[in-house]
C-alpha cells in the first residue's frame, strides 16, 4: 500500500494530524511516498513537520487567507481578491499535483482540506482514489449544530468544504464528540492526535498556556500581564525571527513553536487560551485542560469551533485574550471522546491495510 499526502498549509492543524496519521501507517508498513504542501504566504512549515514526516515535501501555491493589518482577524474581501488574482497560479499548482501524483502513482491520496485536490478532480479529472481528512468535514453532517443566524457564512462554508473533497471515495470527519453515525459518505471519527499525547501524565503547576498563531494578539497579552504581574504565562507562537525561550516580561514568556514542547507544557499548565483552532482543542480535551477560546475576527470556522467545544464541555469561548474575568473551575470541563481504542478510528486504519478504499 502506496499513499501520498495532500495538506493544506494553513496553520498547524491539519499539518499535526498528518504527522499522527503517518505514525499510524509505518506501524502497518504502508509507505508515504511524498506529501504535497498547499503554500501560504502567511506561514512557514513548521521545523518539527518537516523533521518528522520522514517522506519527500512539495509546495504548491493554494489559496489561504488575507489577515488585517493588525494581524488579529481574516479581512475576507482581501482574502477572495487575492485569490481571485492568483487563479493562475492555483492552475499551474493543479498541473504540477498531476504530475507529482503520475510520478509517484500512489494507491491512495489522503487530503487533508486542501483545496488544490478538489480542483484537480474538476479539471484534470484525477483518476486516483481519494480519502479526505479534516474536521471541517462536520460541517456537512446534518447532526452538526451550527451558531444561529450566519446563513451566508454557513453556505459559504459548506460549500467549500464540498469542493475540497470533489470526487473522494470517503470523508472522515473528525469530531470532538462522538455523534454515532455515518452520512452522505461521511464518516465520523475522533481527532488524529499524536502518539506522544498518550505518554504525558496531567498536572497543574499553575501557569497559563498559550497558543497564538497571529502574532497581532500579543499586546493584548503583554497588557494583561503588566495588570497581573504574579501571574505566569508562556505563549507560543509562529512570530519571525523569534529566539526558541524569549521573555517578553517578567513571567511572560514566548516560545517559538515546537510540537514535543508544547504538548509538555500543556500537561502542566492550568489552562489553555488560544485560536479556535480544532488541532489545539482536542489536545487540552484529551487531557482534560480548560480552555478559553478567541475566534479570530472574520474566521467563522474558528467561531464555529468555539462554540463546538463549549457546547462539548471543553471550555468558554470570548471576544477578547482580555481573560482576567474568565475563571471557571476545572471540575465542571471534560475530557475528550476515548481515542485510542476506539472502534470508528481502527476501522479508517483496516480500510487503508486492507485497500478497502470504500467502507
Amino acid at each position: 500500500m502506496r499513499v501520498v499526502f495532500v495538506i493544506q498549509g494553513e496553520g498547524r492543524g491539519h499539518l499535526t494530524q498528518a504527522l499522527a496519521l503517518h505514525e499510524e501507517l509505518n506501524k502497518y508498513g504502508i509507505k508515504l511516498l511524498a506529501v504535497v504542501v498547499g503554500k501560504s504566504t502567511n506561514r512557514q512549515i513548521p521545523d518539527f513537520f518537516i523533521n518528522k514526516i520522514d517522506a519527500p515535501i512539495v509546495k504548491l501555491d493554494s489559496p489561504n487567507f488575507v489577515f488585517d493589518s493588525k494581524m488579529k482577524g481574516v479581512n475576507m474581501p482581501a482574502t477572495i481578491l487575492k485569490n481571485l488574482k492568483k487563479l493562475p497560479a492555483y492552475f499551474k499548482s493543479v498541473k504540477k499535483l498531476s504530475d507529482i501524483l503520475r510520478q509517484y502513482d500512489p494507491k491512495l491520496v489522503i487530503n487533508f482540506y486542501e483545496p488544490l485536490v478538489g480542483l484537480s478532480k474538476v479539471l484534470n479529472k484525477n483518476p486516483y482514489p481519494v480519502f479526505s481528512i479534516a474536521h471541517q468535514y462536520i460541517f456537512e453532517h446534518p447532526k452538526y449544530i451550527f451558531p444561529k443566524g450566519f446563513i451566508s457564512e454557513r453556505l459559504s462554508i459548506i460549500n467549500y468544504t464540498k469542493f475540497t473533497s470533489k470526487g473522494s471515495l470517503r470523508k472522515y470527519a473528525l469530531s470532538l464528540y462522538d455523534l454515532n453515525s455515518t452520512v452522505d459518505n461521511i464518516k465520523v471519527i475522533p481527532p488524529l492526535l499524536r502518539n506522544g499525547i498518550y505518554n504525558l501524565v496531567p498536572e497543574d503547576k499553575g501557569f497559563i498556556l498559550v497558543y497564538l498563531l497571529n502574532e497581532g494578539y500579543l499586546e493584548e497579552i503583554r497588557q494583561f500581564k503588566l495588570m497581573n504581574p504574579t501571574l505566569e504565562i508562556h505563549c507560543f507562537t509562529d512570530k519571525k525571527n523569534l529566539e526558541i525561550d524569549f521573555e517578553l516580561e517578567p513571567g511572560l514568556w514566548l516560545h517559538k513553536i515546537n510540537d514535543i514542547l508544547f504538548l509538555e507544557m500543556m500537561s502542566k499548565c492550568k489552562a489553555l487560551l488560544t485560536t479556535a483552532g480544532f488541532e489545539s482543542i482536542a489536545e487540552a480535551m484529551f487531557l482534560a485542560k480548560p480552555i478559553i477560546m478567541v475566534p479570530l475576527k472574520g474566521h467563522f470556522e474558528q467561531y464555529c469551533n468555539s462554540r463546538d467545544a463549549a457546547n462539548a464541555g471543553a471550555g468558554i469561548y470570548s471576544d477578547t485574550f482580555s481573560f482576567a474575568t474568565h475563571t471557571r473551575e476545572d471540575g465542571s470541563f471534560k475530557s475528550g471522546w476515548c481515542i485510542e481504542t476506539d472502534e470508528q478510528l481502527a476501522e479508517l486504519y483496516y480500510a487503508l491495510t486492507q485497500r478497502k478504499l470504500i467502507l
